[in-house]
């Protein structure tokens, strides 16, 4: 058995818990704050990177493919007690960006696109518009890889190159798809990292 077959099959059981209950208890208000607003929606600005990356739909493979990422690289903790450290920084996260949702909900000027197909009609069908600053898309991705970091010891140099350059095609994307802006970015990449520092 591969280091890394090992890796996904330790505690494989608690670790399809978790994938199933923390999928709902984080969809469930993730999709109801996207789509309703309680108090004043306040405008994220716009920046020069975010005008030069226009937008392109397109991009919405790259976009979705965060899921893969930020879905199946927990599965590398080998121990109960990185999984509960997992879990403790994603409650964080999550729980800090759902207040920040319902108090201070932000949009951005998404374009409109008059008959949207594919995977894009699928996010504009699920995702709303009143959760653009922090950018969880972007704070899963930190959190995430920052986990990863510290699980392992050493990463392999290729798949440190393949991470990072995912990653930094996945932000892209959610600037072409005009999901977020770049302030929404830093904001969950910043919220991320502290998050990811209280719980270890």
């Amino acid at each position: 058995m591969t280091p890394l077959l090992r890796r996904f099959r330790s505690c494989w059981k608690l670790k399809l818990l978790l994938t199933l209950v923390l999928t709902i208890l984080f969809c469930v208000p993730y999709l109801y704050l996207a789509r309703h607003a309680f108090f004043p929606v306040r405008q994220v600005p716009a920046i020069w990177i975010d005008r030069a990356a226009g937008f392109e739909p397109r991009w919405v493979w790259v976009y979705q493919s965060v899921y893969l990422l930020t879905g199946c690289l927990p599965w590398l903790a080998d121990s109960r007690a990185q999984l509960m450290q997992y879990l403790r920084g994603f409650a964080m996260l999550s729980l800090t960006c759902f207040a920040i949702f319902l108090f201070f909900p932000t949009k951005i000027a998404r374009p409109e696109v008059a008959e949207p197909s594919g995977m894009y009609a699928l996010l504009m069908l699920y995702d709303g518009p009143y959760n653009a600053l922090p950018s969880l898309h972007a704070g899963f991705l930190y959190f995430t890889l920052a986990f990863v970091q510290r699980i392992y010891s050493r990463l392999p140099s290729g798949m440190s190159i393949v991470l990072l350059t995912w990653s930094l095609l996945i932000l892209w994307s959610t600037l072409a798809t005009k999901q977020h802006y770049a302030l929404d970015l830093l904001a969950g990449i910043a919220l991320a990292a502290i998050c990811d520092a209280a719980a270890w």
